[in-house]
């Protein structure tokens, strides 16, 4: 099914609208016969938000409209209307807009108030911040007062969303207006207000900004909650980070008291101003009152500053404390931080070390997921042989068919056709029909017109041995003689 909607894509691009929509259709057909309600829910939002997110809104609408539990379709149906907003068809934005809010107050009438009702706010909340995001103000306003959670955490939520859009817009009127109708005890004010601050000290309004900064800080200072007061005198600090304002973060950050928070801080400030003074705070505080998962964060962003100030003592001095952090921590979590320590690594291109920590990771799935990482890392810096050997290496066979086939689209776009084909043997038909659909723009790149006919000539071979290939072979059958080069 994946693959015809891959596939089907592909066709569209190339401008083979009627072939296209017949590939739909049948994806279309497959997903409306799974018969796991589960299953096809999943299913069919997996292949929406891909539709959605290139922008084919027409067909994701067709395949939204499949589902039938109501909170499902109408998390779908947001992202359909979000793609038509973008490419600028208000009107089947607004129509599913609506859609979204009718299917909200279908929740109410669920047999089970105290699980509809959240519900309902959920759905809500999603789709004002999602209008909001999209410059549906006066919309997004309307949905957030509609929201009515008993503690207004997710109106507050909304609008705060609503808030911090506006002034991203410069309506800066109207983004105050927004951010002082949130209850003053409420961390989601001070977020609003912080993100206006920096909004007008963009624009040169240093002045307004400075006092609303302070306004927030108060609120900050004034909460009660020791779970809430931290994280919103974090974001105080963090504004005054971004706004290059170094002593009034380090004194808004003396007044941090939860451990974690107190990390963050740290760690922004001396990222953010290479301080060796903030440096040094920061690794004291990590060293001293962090648990080891927080460690292990907090040393790697420190050896990655390091490697910036091209200090490179520095930075394995970190990268050390990091795996140390890591030795310590004898939870569950062990093998985890080790798989994400190893990704750090080979992001940062050190593949040697990677691969010393993956031969420490001791549960096989999360070493399969390292060597899955890392391995992609390497292709994409063109170390491909070092990337097969990786993944010749994972234990799960699936996982290893995924690797390899993202091996394959890596080659392929260096035009190295004969050894990407070389690397999906193992795969299945589908699968590799989809991986070859994807790899279209490759074979574009050497011949105009180049996928079509060669993804018909290859429907029409696998056709042989999976029937069911043979009718989108026939579809595709008109496109084989579109490219000279097919019959050179």
């Amino acid at each position: 099914m994946f693959s015809l909607v891959v596939l089907g894509t592909t066709i569209k691009k190339a401008g083979h609208q009627k072939e296209s929509e017949q590939m739909f259709q049948a994806a279309l057909s497959a997903a409306k016969s799974i018969e796991d309600e589960i299953d096809q829910r999943t299913t069919l939002g997996a292949i929406v938000t891909d539709f959605a997110e290139q922008g084919l809104a027409l067909e994701a609408e067709q395949f939204a409209q499949v589902i039938q539990e109501p909170l499902e379709r109408a998390g779908t149906l947001q992202q359909v209307a979000i793609s038509f907003a973008l490419s600028n068809q208000k009107a089947d934005a607004q129509r599913l807009f609506q859609e979204v809010e009718a299917l909200a107050e279908v929740l109410k009438d669920y047999r089970h108030e105290d699980i509809a009702l959240p519900r309902r706010e959920g759905v809500l909340t999603g789709l004002s911040r999602a209008l909001a995001q999209i410059g549906y103000f006066a919309e997004a306003e309307r949905v957030a007062w509609a929201i009515n959670d008993k503690d207004c955490r997710q109106q507050s939520e909304a609008l705060a969303t609503l808030s911090k859009a506006l002034a991203q817009k410069h309506h800066f009127e109207e983004a105050e207006r927004i951010a002082r109708s949130i209850s003053t005890d409420n961390r989601q004010r001070i977020d609003a207000l912080s993100i206006l601050a920096v909004a007008l000290a963009r624009v040169g309004q240093e002045t307004t900004s400075a006092a609303l900064l302070a306004e927030a800080q108060q609120l900050a200072l004034t909460i009660e909650s020791p779970d809430r007061k931290p994280w919103a005198l974090l974001t105080i600090a963090t504004v005054f980070i971004q706004l290059g304002q170094w002593t009034k973060a380090e004194d808004t950050i003396s007044t941090i008291e939860d451990k974690q928070c107190l990390g963050l801080a740290w760690q922004e400030l001396a990222t953010a101003s290479q301080n060796p003074n903030y440096i040094a705070q920061a690794k004291q505080v990590a060293e001293t009152d962090l648990i080891n998962f927080q460690q292990v964060g907090m040393f790697q962003d420190l050896a990655k500053l390091m490697l910036q100030l091209d200090q490179p003592a520095e930075a394995e001095e970190f990268f050390a404390a990091a795996e140390q952090a890591v030795d310590r921590d004898v939870s569950q979590y062990q093998a985890s931080l080790r798989k994400d320590l190893a990704i750090s690594h080979a992001r940062l291109g050190r593949f040697s070390s990677a691969k010393k920590i993956i031969d420490r990771i001791d549960r096989w799935t999360e070493r399969d997921r390292a060597l899955t990482a890392v391995a992609r890392e390497l292709s994409q810096v063109g170390q491909f042989s070092e990337a097969k050997h990786l993944i010749w290496a994972i234990q799960d066979d699936k996982e290893q068919r995924l690797a390899l086939g993202s091996l394959a689209l890596a080659l392929m776009r260096q035009h190295r056709f004969a050894e990407a084909l070389d690397t999906l043997d193992t795969q299945t038909p589908d699968d590799f029909i989809r991986i070859l659909a994807i790899a279209t723009a490759s074979l574009e790149q050497l011949e105009v017109g180049l996928s079509s006919p060669v993804l018909s000539h290859i429907l029409h071979i696998i056709g042989w041995v999976r029937p069911d290939w043979q009718k989108i072979a026939t579809i595709l059958s008109p496109l084989t003689s579109l490219a000279p080069s097919m019959t050179r």
